[in-house]
């Protein structure tokens, strides 16, 4: 079975309240999460898009931020040295561990960013605790003059597991890869899993387009993510693939996409095959850190209450709209 083992199965999406005083606020609120997950971070710092990067469109959103990050990494004196600013954010200790998002460009980028992740953030007194790497390999966004996003190079089955086997041999710790919506799913999760990753991070955003009644971009540079609850159904349906593609004894999937703080989202993942959930958009949008706090305690306790009623457990819940579970 994967190795993460969390509290209870619920997580939020990267780049969705991925910062860490954003954290502790919602800690001292109450939330109730099994991990936090951090922004994507990169080895150089990124600016991102500018303006407009975001816009709310009916049933969810849509988004170009182009990863903004203080990354991994800095120059000092023309020698790369780690950023230990940005590190030291998870140095105040959190009551909940941390899932570090990581994302590059080539694979030696996922490794150096593994390597640091691993020798500047110890598992110690005084530190965050990482529980998790995740190799974002699926953010449908860019900078304009880039060549590639990250989700370009993992469109490859064959580089996924190179990337994932690579990263693997530098961390014992649990390995999410996330994927795209818009890959083939099937191929790229099983590529994943031969690789080496515990999970697979079921979905990202998919690309899309936004134009003005004028016909020119809502958004910095063109096209971005689509977000939100219009987001459900696809990654529903990618989460149901992957699940039918993978060995779901062996690697794990984090469902996310279009998921508030409600139960029936969490029962729609799990039931297609996800063993953990990630809210995003659909649980933020105008909501304040104490009303999410708030909702997180009452989604836990409705779980709570719905396997009682139920007399059931999660691993009977996973999967469970798979006709031939019983087999696999």
């Amino acid at each position: 079975m994967p190795r993460l083992q969390i509290d209870w199965p619920l997580t939020h999406g990267s780049g969705i309240l991925s910062f860490p005083d954003v954290f502790y606020r919602l800690e001292q609120h109450g939330a109730v999460v099994g991990m936090w997950t951090t922004k994507t971070y990169t080895l150089s710092k990124r600016y991102g898009n500018e303006n407009d990067t975001v816009c709310e469109l009916e049933g969810g959103a849509g988004n170009r931020m182009g990863l903004p990050n203080p990354g991994l990494e800095k120059e000092v004196d023309g020698v790369k040295v780690p950023n230990q600013n940005a590190l030291n954010e998870y140095r105040t200790p959190l009551k909940y561990p941390v899932n570090f998002s990581l994302g590059g460009f080539t694979i030696e980028e996922y490794v150096k960013g593994t390597t640091i992740i691993e020798k500047e953030l110890p598992c110690r007194e005084g530190c965050a605790r990482i529980a998790a790497i995740e190799l974002n390999g699926s953010c449908s966004n860019k900078v304009p003059g880039e060549q590639q996003t990250l989700s370009m190079l993992c469109y490859s089955p064959e580089r996924v597991k190179e990337l994932v086997s690579e990263v693997r041999k530098v961390t014992g710790k649990p390995l999410i890869f996330k994927l795209s919506p818009d890959c083939d799913v099937r191929r790229v999760a099983k590529a994943a899993e031969d690789g080496g990753a515990d999970y697979i991070g079921v979905a990202n955003t998919s690309a899309g387009m936004f134009l003005r009644k004028n016909g020119k971009f809502v958004l910095a540079g063109g096209g971005g993510g689509i977000s939100g609850k219009m987001l459900k159904p696809r990654n529903l349906r990618a989460t149901y693939e992957v699940y039918e593609a993978i060995d779901p004894a062996k690697t794990g999937i984090i469902g996310q996409g279009g998921i508030g703080c409600n139960l029936q989202d969490l029962l729609d993942y799990f039931r297609a095959g996800a063993s953990i959930c990630g809210f995003g958009t659909e649980a933020v949008m105008d909501v304040d850190t104490p009303d999410l706090a708030q909702s997180t305690r009452r989604l836990a306790e409705s779980w709570k209450d719905w396997l009682k009623e139920n007399d059931t457990t999660l691993d009977n819940v996973v999967g469970s709209s798979h006709p031939n579970r019983s087999k696999r």
